[in-house]
């Protein structure tokens, strides 16, 4: 008789609560938790649940992501950091392409890597930390098709290599059945050579070598291997190494450096260029920066700069599902002139939900909570739609810059007068009923959607289109779930001193991304009054 405990049972536990989650969770749930991660909660109610209120199946939590992703690893060894994460990314990426538009479950995943192995396909790591913009580019002549570059080195040019006939049949056809696999003949061979050569922009070179690595003599191709009446502009000149004035273990020891070089550069900022070069910030951006109640700069650094893969939470998918419907009624409005009937409404958020490819569990959870908020939300807000109404507004080409920072944002709804445009945010989960709750879960959320309201008023004012034109001095948050079977609107009247901090602070964290500088928030309080507190530290 086996007695567990301690660690060894909490490890057991962990493995049978994931094997029990696993005939229903899709596999990157299981990755998720698998790596380290926290366990994704469903609510019914809350957008997000409280970490205080967080039902915890298992006690143990896979060391693998705080030693593979934590801040040590960061900090002291980040070329290997990159390098895991890139590998992840790939992995990640591919899996969700795999079973496109449904969820894939761990048996498909298992399936996938199964089939990967025994067909020994690689899966490419496209990841700009494995691959920086000045990178070399190893590829095949095929795949080098359309693409252009600087410099391009063509190598083994040799007849065994790219004029091999070893896979031409044995039995060869009449010559006057002029038939042959294709790729196969002498044309076929020229003009592969030819889009290989035809790569390069300005420099171009093209190696051979006399003896192969067994010591057999290898013919240089003949495309470059010119006979004794040719220019001599087409010279060959063979180096030999004892004219180098090296031994070959001197040479040996010179290249090794360069021939066993890590295929990434260590250093952030290098690897973060093109990311940065473009980089926008949002509001999101702003506050998982600026929220030290949840790691702060750190999680900023890692989901909106590093991209750390994770799976989508049941509440994003719930709320994008929403909104995604919402959109939907007013563009039908817009194109029929009238509103959708609740039953089509109904129809699109199901449509959308199936889209967020959650388990099946957590669909029909969230589908008897949408339906239900959906039968309250649209008879009371029936009336309030209008075709004027811009919806889902993308900020993105609007060129909006306030000092040196350069913004971007979705708005969810804009409604105009002549002079004057009011924000409005759809919010699911429960409503709060005042800017200053007494909860302090609910502070920071009052928090948030105050800066996201006046976020949103820079957005307008500055934009392209509406810049000099709309002005915009109330907000609005819908709650689009019934409280208690009313639904909420928060109105914000924004405060001119208010945006005047915001724009000041929002100077500062740009500032400070572009410069990859992430400072250390230990030292404050996971509560409303320790961002509050960062925020003021910010400005010194």
């Amino acid at each position: 008789m086996l007695v567990m405990g301690g660690a060894l049972k909490d490890m057991a536990n962990f493995f049978i609560d994931l094997g029990a989650k696993a005939t229903y969770a899709t596999a990157e749930e299981i990755i998720h938790e698998l790596i380290g991660g926290p366990q994704l909660m469903l609510s019914n109610e809350d957008e997000e649940v409280k970490p205080t209120e967080k039902q915890i199946s298992h006690e143990m939590f896979s060391p693998f992501r705080a030693f593979y992703f934590g801040k040590e690893k960061f900090d002291r060894y980040r070329a290997d950091y990159l390098r895991f994460l890139s590998s992840l990314q790939s992995f990640i990426g591919v899996l969700r392409e795999y079973h496109r538009g449904q969820p894939v479950s761990t048996s498909n995943a298992v399936l996938f890597v199964d089939m990967h192995i025994s067909n020994k396909l690689p899966i490419g790591n496209f990841s700009p930390f494995m691959n920086a913009q000045d990178a070399v580019q190893l590829m095949s002549a095929h795949k080098a098709k359309g693409l252009e570059f600087q410099a391009v080195f063509v190598i083994n040019c040799q007849e065994d290599v790219w004029a091999s006939g070893k896979f031409r049949s044995q039995f060869p056809l009449p010559s006057n059945l002029p038939i042959a696999p294709a790729g196969d003949t002498f044309d076929d061979q020229l003009r592969l050579f030819y889009v290989a050569i035809t790569r390069a922009k300005r420099l171009l070179y093209l190696t051979s070598y006399r003896f192969d690595h067994k010591g057999k003599e290898s013919a240089r191709l003949g495309f470059v291997a010119p006979d004794e009446t040719a220019p001599p502009y087409f010279s060959t000149e063979s180096i030999e190494l004892e004219a180098m004035d090296i031994t070959p273990e001197s040479l040996l020891s010179q290249s090794w450096d360069a021939r066993h070089a890590a295929p990434f550069v260590a250093d952030e900022k290098a690897l973060l260029k093109p990311v940065l070069k473009e980089y926008k910030l949002s509001v999101t951006h702003l506050q998982n920066f600026l929220n030290v109640a949840d790691a702060g700069p750190r999680a900023f650094l890692e989901h909106n700069l590093l991209m750390f893969p994770e799976p989508k939470s049941p509440s994003a998918v719930f709320g994008s599902a929403f909104h995604s419907t919402i959109q939907r009624i007013y563009q039908e409005l817009k194109r029929a002139g009238t509103l959708p009937n609740l039953e089509q409404v109904k129809e699109w958020f199901r449509y959308f939900l199936k889209d967020g490819r959650l388990n099946q569990r957590e669909t029909e959870m969230l589908e008897k909570r949408g339906i239900k908020a959906l039968e309250v939300y649209y008879p009371v807000k029936h009336d309030s739609f209008s075709a004027e109404d811009k919806i889902e507004f993308n900020f993105k080409e609007q060129g909006v810059v306030i000092g040196s920072a350069h913004l971007t944002g979705k708005i969810d709804r804009l409604s105009q007068s002549d002079t004057e445009m009011v924000v409005h945010d759809f919010k699911t989960g429960k409503a709060i009923a005042s800017w200053d709750p007494s909860d302090p879960y609910e502070k920071i959320k009052a928090w948030k959607y105050h800066q996201q309201l006046a976020f949103y008023k820079l957005l307008v004012e500055h934009s392209r289109d509406f810049g000099g034109v709309k002005q915009v001095r109330r907000g609005v948050i819908e709650f689009v779930e019934p409280a208690r079977g009313s639904l909420v609107d928060l109105t914000l009247d924004i405060d001119p001193a208010y945006v005047e901090r915001l724009t000041k602070l929002i100077e500062v964290v740009y500032g400070k991304i572009i410069n990859l500088d992430f400072p250390d928030i230990s030292k404050y309080s996971k509560d409303l009054s320790g961002i509050l507190q960062f925020e003021e530290d910010l400005f010194r």
